[in-house]
């Protein structure tokens, strides 16, 4: 079985390797630990393990020895399964893998599908809730035509969302290919196999445009604040230039009729 478990927000690989030191390891991002025949642990620096037929009980004892390199751990994790079956011919699926042979290139091309596949669900996860939380901003708009939030917490609200998409897929190399997929034509057919299966580009794309729309949104509603404050200003300044032109008047038609 092959299981990619998303535990954290990062893993600090460096750190990692220099105390566990890797059977193989991919420009620091990527360390590869060894059990025995095809079985592996691979650990990607933006928070996900995927384990390839590694036993329950020593998956949680991995997990539990690189606690201390983990950001920011996941109350609960989020976990693929696929079935893995070996020495037979070469063919992929979203949760079937079958290989004729089993190298570490092969291990860490197709490991990353399934490692982004799972960040995906947990973007995905969080995106549709920040647009839930949106959602519940703009109905008071709807129905009263007022903003009821605060200036302050719609600007914590919408910091909240450009770190969450920037922690998703810049910080954590997200999108860093390992060069072990272009080694040969077959890891590069099985590894675009999986990718296309897991629908790991359409997702991305999907998950952008949902970001897309909730930073719009929120940008807009901070316009909406913005305007509202500065229509509350102007008006504090007409206000006050009517009321000192009221002075003024009152004083040239009482002040100026006064006995001198």
């Amino acid at each position: 079985m092959i299981y990619a478990r998303a535990i954290s927000l990062r893993i600090y690989t460096r750190e990692l390797r220099d105390t566990m030191l890797p059977d193989a390891e991919r420009d620091g991002s990527v360390l590869v630990y060894k059990y025995g025949s095809a079985s592996y642990a691979v650990v990607f620096r933006f928070g996900v393990v995927v384990f390839w037929n590694v036993p329950l009980v020593k998956q949680g004892a991995f997990l539990k020895s690189i606690e201390k390199y983990v950001k920011s751990p996941f109350d609960s994790q989020i976990t693929q399964e696929a079935r893995l079956e070996m020495g037979k011919e070469d063919k992929i699926r979203y949760d079937y893998v079958s290989l004729e042979e089993i190298s570490i290139g092969d291990v860490v091309s197709l490991s990353y599908p399934f490692a982004q596949s799972v960040v995906l669900e947990r973007m995905e996860g969080e995106v549709d809730v920040q647009l839930y939380d949106l959602n519940r901003i703009l109905r008071p708009i709807e129905k009263t035509g007022k903003l009821k939030m605060k200036r302050k917490r719609l600007m914590m609200q919408l910091g909240q969302v450009l770190r969450d998409r920037a922690h998703s897929f810049y910080e954590f190399g997200f999108e860093e290919t390992p060069d072990d997929v272009w080694e040969n034509d077959r890891i590069e057919r099985l590894y675009k196999d999986l990718h296309e299966d897991l629908e790991v580009s359409s997702r991305i794309k999907l998950v952008n445009s949902k970001w897309d729309t909730a930073t719009e949104e929120m940008q807009f509603v901070l316009s909406l604040i913005t305007e509202r404050e500065g229509l509350h200003i102007e008006l504090l300044l007409v206000f006050f230039a009517l009321f000192i032109d009221i002075c003024l008047t009152t004083w040239e038609i009482f002040g100026g009729s006064l006995p001198h």
